[in-house]
């Protein structure tokens, strides 16, 4: 199973050399260039699948030579699932604010049958195992551990859109950051994760250890989603269970949201802020 990823160009008001992608531990990087905010590169990079098909690619942008932290523009996560677009326009982050866009191409050769059921360390999907309906949370080895509870029964998160409104269209969702998360280990801080289920789609970010205001930007995909409202989680990390930490949730509307804060709630209070975002495609 192969991918062939392809960065056709870049635009936003930050000058960038050139980008990088990442797939499971495969990297690989466009040719360095003089630094501009609008650039063109036509490259096609293939990144073999056949052992752990990641389901995330890390793109990150840098301008000038280095791949520091300093020199890094921005960076997302976009899941790659057998129903991405041909062409998809990554919209990069850098400290929660959007710094500039990279337009990719991607083509699958070979099957993609059964893709989904191996994650990769970066970006994770939660799924059904067939049997019980029950979620299952996949771990950085690539295996599952036990169950993580459904969202409560709530007539809000059965509402939908009118089917005729969302055929054959896709919602992407940016989880900014979290601020002010409650600390719910015993030494050290938190390790903050969020989940976010879409009536019987659910999606998961990367884990950050020992923080309370995680700065994910990534985002994860919903195919043909039908749900209005949009369930998020977000929990502490540990090795044998987790911890709630805060739950919101948030309607969604057809327009795009370039991103806003909502208010976490956790036994009834307040729990800290989540930068969210969206778009459809």
């Amino acid at each position: 199973r192969v991918l062939q990823v392809s960065v056709l160009d870049t635009s936003g008001p930050v000058a960038i050399s050139y980008v990088s992608l990442v797939v499971g531990w495969s990297s690989q990087s466009t040719t360095i260039k003089p630094p501009a905010p609008a650039q063109v590169w036509n490259e096609s990079f293939t990144f073999a699948l056949h052992q752990k098909p990641g389901l995330a690619i890390t793109v990150t942008a840098f301008n000038g030579v280095e791949t520091n932290e300093e020199a890094k523009v921005g960076q997302v996560n976009v899941l790659l699932t057998p129903l991405l677009p041909s062409s998809h326009t990554a919209r990069l982050l850098r400290g929660g604010q959007e710094t500039c866009s990279v337009t990719l191409g991607f083509e699958w050769q070979g099957s993609t049958e059964d893709y989904e059921l191996t994650p990769t360390h970066s970006s994770k999907r939660l799924l059904s195992d067939g049997k019980t309906g029950t979620p299952l949370r996949w771990d950085s080895s690539g295996g599952a551990s036990p169950a993580l509870k459904r969202p409560p029964a709530d007539a809000d998160l059965a509402q939908t859109f009118p089917p005729e409104l969302v055929q054959d269209r896709a919602l992407v969702v940016c989880v900014h950051e979290a601020k002010g998360l409650p600390n719910k280990d015993h030494v050290g801080l938190s390790d903050p994760f969020a989940i976010l289920t879409l009536g019987e789609q659910q999606c998961r970010t990367r884990t950050l250890n020992d923080t309370l205001n995680p700065q994910w930007a990534e985002e994860l995909r919903f195919d043909r989603p039908t749900c209005c409202v949009l369930y998020v989680d977000v929990q502490d990390e540990d090795p044998t269970d987790s911890d709630d930490l805060g739950c919101v949730k948030v309607p969604l509307t057809l327009d795009d949201e370039e991103g806003d804060y909502f208010h976490l709630q956790l036994n009834g209070m307040r729990s800290g802020l989540l930068k969210l975002g969206w778009r459809w495609e």
